[in-house]
């Protein structure tokens, strides 16, 4: 019985986490997406109003998204990078992504260095 009670009481707390509201912290985002590479400043987005953030460095990033956010609080899809962007490897490689679908790959490769 003792087990059955904390199983449940573990259940339910994992369910309420799953819950929860979106989170846009730097820290949060950090963990989800940890990648072999970093975005080179200054880089800019549009927003799902069609505005676009330009940002010079990551804090200024953080600063400006939280911002819009904040103003609209009723939406939830998240921004899209306006390529190209440049991206440094942690080995100190600099390449130049074109599009959507080189971002993706240069992630599944990452994805696959990690596993190895």
């Amino acid at each position: 019985m003792k087990y059955s009670i904390l199983s449940l009481l573990f259940l339910a707390a994992l369910c309420l986490s799953s819950c929860e509201k979106k989170d846009f912290s730097k820290d949060k985002w950090d963990k989800e997406d940890e990648i072999c590479f970093e975005l080179l400043y200054p880089v800019s987005y549009t927003m799902p109003d069609g505005s676009t953030i330009t940002a010079a460095d990551e804090k200024q990033y953080w600063t400006l998204i939280k911002g819009w956010y904040e103003e609209n609080p009723e939406v939830e899809e998240k921004p899209e990078l306006l390529y190209p962007v440049d991206i440094k490897y942690t080995v100190g490689t600099i390449e130049t992504i074109q599009d959507e679908a080189e971002m993706i790959a240069v992630k599944e490769d990452c994805a696959d260095e990690d596993d190895e």
